[in-house]
């Protein structure tokens, strides 16, 4: 699936706060790494995000669209300066296998930002709670997941 780097989707984040990254469907349109140890840092701590801090994940598979190796079914949320970036949870692959570069912005979320679990976006279910406070409590969560960018990030 192909979505521009920078680009928002229906993530259930506001357009405002929503960066979609690693998306590439067919093609690599960024490459190239002149730090190489930031491309290391990159891999080591997308390779380290554990099932526990996988977001939205599905019953199948993807399978990458440049090469067809079966990679991931779910994806990876990080908080940082005000955004949440989000990217498959493979993204990895495309980076260490085709040397994807994201933009600075990404890389430096990647490395110093705060991954987020899925329970970090979603309110507590109660099914007598009214719609329209069950979106106010969502939009609260939202509010502190942006916070949480700003403090330490998570280590796995």
């Amino acid at each position: 699936m192909y979505v521009k780097d920078g680009e928002s989707s229906d993530y259930g984040i506001p357009e405002e706060n929503a960066y979609a990254w690693g998306w590439l469907g067919n093609k690599v349109e960024s490459s190239g790494w002149i730090d190489q140890s930031k491309k290391k840092a990159v891999i080591d701590t997308l390779k380290g995000v554990t099932i526990d801090y996988r977001c939205s994940m599905t019953r199948g598979w993807h399978n990458c669209e440049i090469c067809g190796e079966a990679l991931g079914n779910a994806e990876i949320k990080i908080s940082s300066n005000g955004k949440i970036f989000v990217s498959p949870s493979a993204v990895d692959h495309y980076i260490e296998a085709h040397d994807y570069r994201p933009d600075d912005s990404v890389v430096e979320a990647v490395i110093n930002g705060r991954i987020l679990k899925e329970e970090d976006l979603t309110p507590d279910f109660d099914l007598d709670m009214p719609e329209g406070e069950w979106k106010g409590e969502r939009a609260k969560k939202l509010a502190l997941a942006l916070e949480m960018g700003m403090d330490e990030n998570r280590k796995f």
